[in-house]
């Protein structure tokens, strides 16, 4: 008989236990209700399409790209210019060996160009999307800490036009945000601030660059 109220004690024990593990912990009285997170976000693509910086790096690079092309043409004309005037000397001349050898260094200085050229360019392409991706990130960062933003998220729409599936599913494999609604939608904003400051920095006058060295003009 005793074992059986001990038992039954101890059934009522664990119920009381499982019955307090159920309810939900009590608030405290000071306790300041939960605040909702404030998040939107900012289309990449849009944004810059919206940017008017785009469009003089990208002349910049254009003119970068045209200079690089002149460089080689001249290059390139000069060694069919060494090939035609071996071909009008003799096998075996000295005349003709001499210039082998300056079409052999005139080949070798053209591969090498084309190989600097295109790191170059590469190099300039990386730069420009830092630069316009720096941007889009501290005009949106400035937004989200004057309107109180708690996170403002990446998206990436597909770019208007697309050369390949690969790059297609690059740019599907970089959305973040698969839906919001519109109204967390920023891209408008930050593109108009982005043009704002864009404006204001160009409008100030360019320092003058200093005159080279006199052993950098040597």
């Amino acid at each position: 008989m005793k074992s059986l109220l001990l038992c039954a004690a101890a059934l009522c024990f664990a119920g009381g236990l499982a019955l307090a593990a159920d309810q939900p912990p009590a608030a405290a009285p000071d306790a300041a209700p939960a605040k909702a997170l404030k998040i939107g976000y900012v289309d990449i693509n849009k944004a810059l399409m919206q940017y008017q910086r785009r469009d003089d790096l990208d002349k910049e690079l254009k003119n970068l790209q045209d200079k690089l092309r002149e460089q080689a043409r001249v290059r390139m004309d000069e060694v069919n210019k060494l090939s035609k005037s071996i071909e009008q000397l003799a096998m075996g001349t000295p005349e003709r060996a001499a210039l082998q050898e300056k079409l052999k260094s005139a080949e070798d200085d053209l591969t090498k160009f084309r190989t600097s050229s295109y790191d170059e360019m590469t190099q300039a392409i990386v730069d420009r999307m830092n630069k316009l991706f720096d941007d889009i990130s501290a005009v949106s960062a400035a937004l989200g800490v004057e309107k109180g933003y708690d996170f403002i998220l990446k998206d990436q729409s597909p770019a208007s036009a697309v050369e390949g599936r690969g790059e297609e599913a690059v740019q599907i494999a970089q959305r973040v945000v698969l839906y919001a609604k519109p109204e967390y939608d920023l891209t408008s904003e930050v593109a108009r601030r982005l043009n704002e400051a864009y404006a204001k920095k160009r409008a100030q006058p360019q320092k003058p660059e200093k005159p080279a060295a006199a052993s950098e003009k040597r």
